[in-house]
Order: C-alpha cells, then structure tokens, then sequence
C-alpha cells in the first residue's frame, strides 16, 4: 500500500511539474559549401509562470546536435536559471565541437580560393552570473574557458602548433542595461552589454590576453506585425591571442563563409526587418525578415581602413515555437562576397 501510495505521488509530482513546461523539439538540416547536407535537431524547454508576458523571464533550456556529411558534429547546451526571485541570474554555454574545416589565414584580404585543411576538436565552458542592480541595469562575473586541438591538417599548415591540446581561461566582467520589452522577441526599448575578459596562467590559461566586448541594440515597433532592429557589435584583443579566440566575421555576418575572415579586433554594423503578417490561428507563427549587414576584422586600429569593410545582405523565414513573447525558429539565407550561405537556428540572430 505505502508503495503505490509513494508511486502515485512521484507520478503526480512528474505530472505537476511538467505541466508548468514549455517544450519544443524541430528537426535542423540544410546545406552549404562548408557543410555539405546537414541533419540534427533542436530542442527547448522553459518552465511556464502561472501568470506571464512579454515582459516574463523563464528558466529555460537550449539543445542543439548536428552532424553533416562531412564528419563535422556540434552539441550545444545552454541553460538560463533565475535565482532569489529574479535578482540573479545563471547561464551559461557548453559545448563539444569536431569540425573539419579550412583555414584561409588572418585578417580581412584573405582569398575564399586559398586554403588548407584541418581538423579541430573544441570543448567550451562559458559561465555567467548576472546580478540585478535597478530595473535596467545589471552586473556580471564570467568565466570562459576553451580546451581546443588539431587533430589532422595539411602538410605545411601554420596551425600545427595548435596539435597539442590548448587551454585559455579566462575571468571577467560586465555590466548591461537591458530595457527591451520581451526576451526573445522585443519589439521596443534597447540593450547594451560591455565586457571584458582576461585570459592569464594564473587562471590555467596556456595564453596571456585580454579582449573586450560591446553589444548594441535598438529595437523599433513599426506597427502590431512588424519590427525594425538595429546592431552595433565589437570586439577587441591584446596580447598572446589564439587562433581559436580570434573574432570571426562570419559570427555577426550571415553572408560571410565560415572562417574566413577573422583577427584579434572586430566591428559590425548591421540592421534588420521583420514582419509576421498575417493573424490567423496558424498563419500568425509565420513570418519573415530581410538583413543588411557591414563590417570587417582588423589586427590593430591603425590598420583599420573603412574600404576594408564587408558588406552582405540577405533574406529570411520565422516559424514561432511558442507563442505570446514568441520565441523563433529561423532559416536565414545570405548573400555576399562568395556567393550565399544559410543559416538554421532557435533563436533570433540579435
């Protein structure tokens, strides 16, 4: 008796907490010059507030695993847990990486047609704890730490040095006012994020460096259906800097393939329209967007030279998950210098 007793109290808790879930699960493919046909899935889940809106912040969980046809595999996890009724907050990104690639060299001239070949394996851990100061502004301390090696790559490849497993870590800080009216979606208000991160042996780190972020963003209703976004992002490094934390163009440009441009400073300066233009019961989880993106890498700012920038443009489909703050599904094609490139995520790009 006290045994089905304790079993129908395990199921009824199971049950009760996973009603309070939000859970979605999509399958995740395409197809690119650097992937070839690619297959995986994507899975998110959040607890569910017994009141919520655009303005709630929820517990949530992101899983991504793709492989392609060209033994390239990613798994990525990232949690986002409130503590102390909302005053902290967790996240953080793990992530285990083998992706045969190619690399073209450093900065912004380097050639799509130049290249050699090789094969990373990249475990990364990034932790945040975020500590509210007033309704807009917030405190964080970060650790970031990156365990990389090159497994295969070809005879005469500068990256042999990167054969031995390699290890930066690092500890920083940064401070963000966040005044955006939605999580996933905002329609309105901005967001601004500055950090900085020093990398140095007495963390454990086999680089000494330092790197500085900035993350802008301003987010304009132009109606009920329809949102016009901007975003001003740069990085900056110094010191003993490793190819694996070098700034990747190919992160904030959509239109830029996987690579190829990369150094230790970059800027990007891109905007972007979306609209979900219909409202019925289905057909209001539709949506679309159109981008334009400018922006280059550089060794130092005396080398930076405005006719270096990139630009590339590009148009895109939303599918939403859930619903109210709408979280997105996205497929963003872009277009620029060597031809186009797709991008699937479940999230939106800024």
């Amino acid at each position: 008796m006290k045994r089905r007793l304790l079993i129908l109290l395990i199921v009824g808790t199971t049950l009760s907490l996973w009603a309070k879930l939000d859970w979605a699960a999509y399958p995740a493919g395409g197809y690119s010059d650097e992937t070839g046909v690619e297959i995986g899935a994507l899975s998110y889940i959040r607890n569910l507030p017994e009141t919520a809106d655009s303005l709630s912040r929820y517990n949530s969980l992101y899983f991504l695993a793709k492989y392609t046809t060209k033994n390239q595999f990613v798994f990525s996890l990232m949690p986002e847990i409130f503590l102390a009724e909302k005053l902290y907050v967790a996240s953080a990104k793990l992530e285990l990486e083998r992706w045969p690639t190619k690399f073209y060299g450093i900065g912004i001239n380097t050639d799509f047609d130049n290249y050699t070949r090789f094969t990373p394996v990249s475990y990364y851990l990034n932790l945040e704890i975020r500590r509210k100061l007033s309704a807009y502004y917030s405190l964080s301390t970060l650790f970031d730490a990156n365990f990389y090696e090159v497994t295969k790559y070809d005879e005469g490849c500068c990256l042999a040095v990167y054969e031995d497993l390699s290890l930066s870590s690092g500890w920083g800080m940064a401070l963000t006012r966040d005044s955006r009216n939605g999580q996933y979606y905002p329609t309105a208000g901005s967001y601004l994020k500055l950090s900085s991160t020093i990398y140095d042996q007495v963390l454990g780190s086999d680089y000494d460096f330092y790197q500085i972020d900035l993350d802008a963003r301003k987010f304009i209703s132009l109606n009920s259906k329809s949102v016009w976004n901007w975003q001003f992002v740069a990085g900056l490094g110094s010191g003993d800097v490793p190819f694996f934390k070098l700034h990747n163009l190919d992160d904030n440009m959509r239109g830029i393939p996987a690579r190829l441009h990369q150094d230790k400073n970059m800027a990007v300066l891109r905007t972007e329209y979306k609209i979900f233009p219909w409202s019925g019961s289905f057909t209001q989880k539709l949506g679309f967007a159109t981008f334009l993106e400018y922006g280059s890498v550089f060794a130092d700012w005396e080398n930076y030279q405005f006719s270096d920038n990139k630009i590339n443009y590009g148009l895109g489909f939303r599918y939403t998950l859930f619903g109210g703050d709408r979280l997105n599904f996205r497929v963003d094609v872009g277009f620029g210098e060597n031809g186009r490139e797709l991008t699937i995520m479940g999230t939106e790009a800024f």
